[in-house]
């Protein structure tokens, strides 16, 4: 019996190799940024992302007696708004100077936030710089600053700052109702919080 000896097929492709671990490895997240509401080419991505995010979420709710009723209705009065809370940590040790000047930059942007913009003269000017606060695939809504506590940790012999951390408070602003369906489904995404269609 004769066999017949087949060619390989040139165009037969091959499967591709699963990733290996190391690949895997060093692979890079994606960054969460904060963007000026009123300038969004002002982004930062910070160093590094934080390890946890706490949110914490209160509603306030209006008991009600109704005579011959066994117990009393709850009606809904309004909720707090979502607070955030997390830690940035930034590092320029045996970094360029760039990279040094580019953190410090980041320092200023959130510490500049606790303040009212140039030639706020009315009180819905006065109001509270917002900025727009993404995780990705988890959070993007607009937020405001409402605490901070910053810990310089190193200087080099030049005194300039190299090392520091910061704990954020975040509170969410809106201007339009927030529906128990939109939550529902989109979570902690709200559908106005992206550049080009902000809810001021």
């Amino acid at each position: 019996m004769v066999v017949e000896e087949r060619a390989p097929n040139p165009a037969k492709k091959r499967e591709p190799r699963p990733a290996t671990l190391l690949s895997a490895l060093n692979r890079q997240p994606p960054k969460m940024s904060f963007t000026n509401i009123v300038d969004p080419d002002d982004t930062i991505f910070p160093q590094f992302n934080p390890e946890e995010v706490r949110v914490q979420l209160r509603a306030l709710w209006e008991k009600i007696t109704i005579p011959g009723l066994s117990h009393q209705r709850l009606n809904y009065i309004s909720s707090s708004n979502p607070v955030f809370r997390l830690t940035l940590r930034y590092d320029a040790t045996g970094r360029s100077p760039k990279t040094r000047e580019i953190f410090e930059d980041h320092l200023q942007f959130l510490q500049a936030h606790f303040h009212p913009r140039n030639g706020a003269d009315t009180v819905l000017g006065g109001e509270a710089p917002r900025l727009l606060f993404i995780w990705p695939t988890l959070i993007s809504m607009t937020c405001i600053i409402e605490e901070a506590n910053f810990n310089l940790t190193r200087f080099n012999s030049e005194l300039q700052l190299m090392a520091w951390n910061v704990t954020l408070g975040l509170s969410e602003i809106r201007d339009v109702r927030l529906t128990f369906e939109e939550v529902r489904g989109l979570g902690m995404k709200r559908s106005g919080s992206r550049p080009g269609s902000f809810e001021i």
